[in-house]
């Protein structure tokens, strides 16, 4: 055989046991990104028609019966509400803090930002 027949076999080696992997990998590792992990908090709003966002706040406005706002949280977290205000019929949401992690955590010495999602309804 040819060496370019050797490298192109090779390619498809790696090539297929890559996606093997893959597929092996994705069936056995769930992540953060499972739906069965996470719960549901709500917090009755006051009326409002007017919404000030701050940068860096993380929300979604829908259409429903009642105010309110609703944030899905991590079962192993403790869940704490984006700063909110309603006044004067004007919806203000802050954006979310970032946390600095103690020793005893897993990450050590690191910062992350909480990345949480409020669905206001309206």
């Amino acid at each position: 055989m040819k060496t370019s027949n050797y490298i192109f076999i090779s390619f498809l080696i790696f090539l297929f046991s890559g996606i093997t992997l893959l597929f092996v990998g994705a069936k056995y590792y769930r992540g953060t990104e499972h739906k069965g992990g996470f719960l549901t908090q709500e917090k009755p709003l006051q009326p409002f028609s007017v919404v000030v966002a701050e940068t860096g706040a993380n929300f979604i406005l829908k259409n429903g019966p009642q105010n309110k706002i609703i944030q899905n949280y991590l079962k192993n977290s403790v869940p704490n509400f984006a700063p909110f205000l309603v006044r004067n019929d004007t919806l203000f949401v802050y954006s979310v803090k970032k946390e600095h992690l103690n020793e005893s955590s897993q990450q050590k010495g690191g910062i992350f930002l909480l990345y949480r999602i409020f669905i206001v309804k309206m």
